[in-house]
């Protein structure tokens, strides 16, 4: 297919340094996110039923190979962008808020009026996480690096903003959600895991999704046992092995959700393809909110 648009996801810069949990020998082209059209089919993929043909509007993702003019992959791991949607947000949609809807709907299990903390709540997952949180019915506690940040929160609907730089954050938490928050979505790790799980209620979940700062928490477990905390870890690469009917479940919302206008990516910055490294960069060192998009 021809490539209209990719995005750049945290995964690609860990895939990039082999710091991921699959190592993807190298040479290879990065990038895991796309948008674009149908430019040829195999011979194996039937019109009709599967349902694609030369022209058709797609986005997919793949573990490599997306920061490319041109990338080959099977018609089964592609979905059709719907109608007044734009290739551009479609190629910023689908890792980020894919991981965030199953965190939060399947194993975080956030139910309407829950006190739901997103930690890196102005990245790509963050941020997904922030308004699907929102559309599920829950109040959402963003806590982010900079006033910039906890703005952009602000205005995809998070109730309360804490700046973690500036405050600690079990206390600003707390100040919040006396009883303690509900659910904790963290995907960042490093030093704010703790104080965020110090913060949740007697009974509550805390989803670890990943570790953008760079550091994996060590939690002393003595928490978990006198808290009665649900601990869960989110992948998205095997989610749908395991957990098959939650994966179809979610995709099938967070599908409608996005056609209907009610979930859009934020996309920060556009790079041309001679920008791959920088694009990279912004996204190692946290500096990008929501999305960043490359164009062949």
């Amino acid at each position: 297919m021809k490539v209209a648009a990719a995005a750049v996801n945290f995964p690609d810069v860990l895939i990039v340094a082999d710091q991921y949990q699959v190592s993807v020998p190298p040479p290879f082209t990065p990038g895991s996110e796309f948008s674009g059209t149908v430019a040829a089919v195999g011979a194996g993929v039937r019109a009709g039923v599967d349902g694609l043909v030369v022209g058709d509007r797609v986005f997919g993702s793949v573990m490599s190979g997306a920061f490319a003019e041109y990338v080959a992959i099977a018609a089964s791991s592609l979905r059709r962008v719907p109608d007044g949607i734009e290739l551009s947000a479609a190629a910023g949609f689908w890792v980020a808020h894919a991981t965030a809807y199953h965190a939060l709907r399947s194993v975080g299990e956030v139910m309407r009026g829950d006190r739901v903390v997103v930690l890196g709540a102005a990245g790509g997952v963050g941020l997904a996480a922030v308004e699907i949180a929102v559309e599920l019915g829950a109040e959402v506690i963003a806590a982010a690096s900079s006033d910039e940040k906890l703005a952009l929160c602000r205005d995809r609907g998070a109730s309360h903003t804490i700046d973690y730089t500036r405050h600690d954050l079990r206390d600003a938490i707390r100040a919040v959600a006396p009883e303690g928050a509900d659910v904790v979505i963290d995907p960042v790790g490093g030093p704010f895991s703790e104080r965020a799980l110090r913060a949740v209620r007697w009974g509550g979940r805390f989803v670890t999704v990943g570790f953008a700062s760079g550091e994996i928490p060590r939690i002393p477990l003595n928490l978990v046992l006198l808290k009665g905390v649900v601990v869960k870890g989110f992948e998205i690469r095997t989610f749908g092995r395991y957990a098959p009917d939650d994966a179809a479940r979610d995709e099938r919302e967070l599908l409608h959700l996005f056609a209907s206008g009610r979930l859009a990516p934020h996309i920060c910055a556009v790079y041309p393809m001679e920008d791959v490294a920088r694009a990279l960069r912004d996204v190692a060192d946290r500096r990008a909110t929501g999305k960043v998009l490359i164009t062949p």
